[in-house]
C-alpha cells in the first residue's frame, strides 16, 4: 500500500505529503496481544523501508516515523520472572510458534467451538498443555507451566480472545501494566537529505514540534492554514448549535453542517466542502472558510 501510494503521489511535479498509519499496532497493544504487536510492528517496518528506499533514491524526501503515544506498558519479563540472569532470551521462543495474531486465531473458531485445539495451535499454544507442571515447585518454568495449563483450561471452557492472549503472555513471561495508553516519552526516527537541518527534532521535544518541523521543511504556514480551515463560528450571529449540528442563517441562505463531515447542506441541497471538515471541540464549532463563503450574498 505504501509503495503504491508513493508511486501515485510521486507523479505530482510539486511533490507530496503522505501519512502511513500502522493503526493495528495500537489495537494489539490495547488487547495486550503480544503476537499482534510483533506482527504489526514488523509490517510497519516493511512499510517504513519502502519509504526509506524511495527517499534515499529520490534525494529530496524526508521520512519521519513517530507514534502519538505509548500503549500497554509491555515488558520482556513479568512478575513471575525473577532475575534475568537465569532467563536467557529463550523465554521468547513460544512467540515464534504462532502463525496468527489473537484476532486471526479467533477467526478460525467454529460456531460449535469444536476446533479449540486448532485455535490454540494457531496462536502457538500446545492444546495439551506443558510439562513438568507443578504450582508448588520452586523451579521457575515448572511453576509457570502449571499457571499456563490452568489458563489453557480456562480458554477451553470460555474461548475468548482475552483468555487466549493470557496464555501466551504467561508462557513467554511478557508483562503489561495496562490495556490503555501510557505516558512515557516516545522516540522520533527521521531520515532527511544532508541539506535539511534535523537538529530541531534531536533530543526531547514537544509533540507539536514534529508538525512545525514538517511545515518548515515544506514551506507551509500553519497559522495561515488554521485561519482558512478552522473558523470559530460558535457565537456568530445567525448561528445555532444543536448537538453536533450547526445551522447558519445569513443573507437569506441556510447552511447546515455536521461535525466531522465534509458535506454541508445549503438551502437543503448537499454541497461538498472538498475534504475540508467542520470540527466540534470543547463546545466550540469550527468550519472552513470555504463553507462561510457559500453564505456570501451574490450580486444580481
Amino acid at each position: 500500500m505504501t509503495e503504491k501510494a508513493i508511486d501515485v503521489l510521486n507523479k505530482n511535479k510539486n511533490g507530496f505529503f503522505l501519512m502511513v498509519e500502522g493503526s493495528k499496532i495500537d489495537w494489539a497493544a490495547h488487547a495486550n496481544d503480544t503476537i499482534g504487536i510483533i506482527s504489526d510492528v514488523l509490517a510497519f517496518d516493511e512499510a517504513f523501508k519502502v519509504a526509506l528506499d524511495f527517499a534515499k533514491k529520490d534525494g529530496n524526501t524526508i521520512v519521519i516515523a513517530v507514534t502519538d503515544h505509548g500503549n500497554s506498558g509491555i515488558s520482556i519479563g513479568s512478575y513471575d520472572l525473577i532475575g534475568y540472569d537465569s532467563a536467557p532470551f529463550s523465554i521468547l521462543s513460544p512467540l515464534k510458534g504462532a502463525t496468527k495474531t489473537a484476532e486471526g486465531a479467533m477467526s478460525l473458531l467454529k460456531e460449535d467451538k469444536s476446533n479449540i485445539s486448532e485455535v490454540l495451535k494457531a496462536y502457538g499454544i500446545n492444546p495439551d498443555g506443558y510439562t513438568p507442571a507443578d504450582i508448588t515447585s520452586k523451579d521457575r518454568d515448572t511453576y509457570n507451566n502449571a499457571k499456563v495449563n490452568d489458563l489453557i483450561t480456562q480458554f477451553k471452557n470460555d474461548p475468548t480472545s482475552s483468555n487466549l492472549i493470557k496464555i501466551m503472555n504467561q508462557k513467554a513471561y511478557i508483562g503489561y501494566t495496562t490495556g490503555g495508553h501510557t505516558g512515557e516519552d516516545v522516540p522520533v526516527y527521521i531520515y532527511a537529505p544532508k541539506k535539511v537541518d534535523k537538529t530541531p527534532l534531536i533530543g526531547v521535544n514537544e509533540n507539536t514540534d514534529v508538525a512545525k518541523f514538517i511545515a518548515n521543511a515544506m514551506n507551509l504556514d500553519l497559522e495561515k492554514a488554521t485561519q482558512k480551515l478552522f473558523v470559530d463560528v460558535t457565537n456568530r450571529t445567525g448561528a445555532k448549535l444543536d448537538g453536533n449540528v450547526l445551522t447558519l442563517n445569513e443573507n437569506g441562505k441556510t447552511l447546515v453542517i455536521k461535525a466531522n463531515q465534509s458535506i454541508a447542506k445549503l438551502n437543503d441541497k448537499d454541497i461538498s466542502l472538498n475534504g475540508e471538515i467542520a470540527v466540534l471541540i470543547d463546545g466550540k464549532f469550527y468550519v472552513p472558510q470555504s463553507a462561510l463563503d457559500l453564505l456570501k450574498s451574490t450580486s444580481k
